[in-house]
């Protein structure tokens, strides 16, 4: 395919990553891969349609990686044209490729595209929580199909628990379905489930207001012995939202004798909240041994690290 001048400057300038650049013959650096430039964004969508009209693909794994490049460029009818204009390319036992074939169908509406890339996907890869996530936002706003959704819902959380996505579909499938009952259902398969969650999303839902109702539906589940940081983090976070700082110390020395044994580290997030508990007993000396491992957290952000260190140096004066 011939390109003008014009066209060569378009595409060198154009914003892309480094697999689509490949694939138009262009070397130098990789640039970012979004443009807020509506008129540029045309033009290149332009001359890209042309070029896939020319240039044959040469395998699936080349069609994913472009397509996915596309997908983040909200250029997914041209992820579409590519396939349309590669029909040889199988997809089939290509995981990644389905996925992301089905990610560019969803964008542009083709749902029916969508679900049978994401069926093919979740059978190549059962444990791949993508494709679930997927499915489930397809169908969460289809009420005749909720035994299909509830299926795919629970098979998700088979895979991932406390997946956010997934609970955030099947709220907007209760409150689809069951508007006036969308927090008591989605508890019903919180509980089933043990997911913490699920019970974080319903108790905010049922008793927004009522801090003790969450912390309660939370230490439930703490009983049976959950004891995963992220939960505890979510736990001790309710518990002082509740005032029950007494709790919290204890949750976080029985969690640092887990996490001796297994060589693992805390959230340091876990450590402010026993922080903020000691502060609310006004036992200023443990807040203040609280804060010390929190801040031994090298992951720490900037701006929280500098917080905390203000809050240390008040607590000391």
């Amino acid at each position: 395919m011939n390109i003008t001048m014009e066209e060569q400057t378009l595409i060198e300038s154009y914003p892309m990553g480094p697999n689509l650049r490949r694939f138009l013959g262009l070397s130098g650096p990789d640039t970012s891969i979004r443009n807020d430039d509506e008129d540029l964004k045309t033009r290149f969508a332009a001359f890209l349609a042309k070029y896939i009209e020319h240039t044959p693909l040469n395998s699936s794994s080349e069609f994913s990686a472009i397509c996915e490049e596309l997908v983040m460029m909200d250029c997914s009818e041209l992820g579409i044209l590519l396939k349309n204009k590669n029909p040889e390319i199988d997809l089939e036992d290509d995981f990644k490729s389905l996925l992301t074939y089905g990610s560019a169908a969803m964008v542009v509406g083709d749902t029916a595209t969508a679900e049978v890339c994401f069926t093919k996907a979740q059978k190549l890869e059962p444990a791949e929580l993508a494709p679930y996530i997927n499915m489930t936002r397809i169908l969460s706003d289809k009420a005749e199909r909720f035994d299909e959704f509830l299926l795919w819902a629970k098979t998700a959380l088979d895979v991932e628990l406390n997946s956010p996505e997934i609970w955030d579909s099947i709220l907007v499938m209760f409150d689809l379905v069951t508007p006036d009952k969308s927090g008591e259902k989605l508890l019903e398969i919180a509980k089933e489930k043990n997911s913490w969650m699920g019970c974080l999303l319903a108790g905010q839902l049922l008793a927004p207001e009522d801090a003790m109702f969450r912390a309660e539906l939370l230490e439930d589940l703490y009983k049976q012995g959950l004891d995963d940081p992220t939960f505890l983090t979510e736990f001790t976070a309710s518990l002082g939202v509740a005032m029950q700082y007494q709790k919290i110390p204890p949750i976080i020395w029985r969690a640092e004798k887990i996490t001796s044994a297994t060589f693992t580290k805390l959230p340091w997030q876990l450590y402010v909240h026993g922080a903020q508990a000691y502060l609310g007993l006004e036992n200023h000396s443990q807040a203040d041994e609280m804060l010390k491992k929190a801040l031994n957290d090298r992951s720490i952000p900037g701006e929280a690290r500098s917080q905390l260190e203000s809050l240390q140096k008040e607590i000391n004066t």
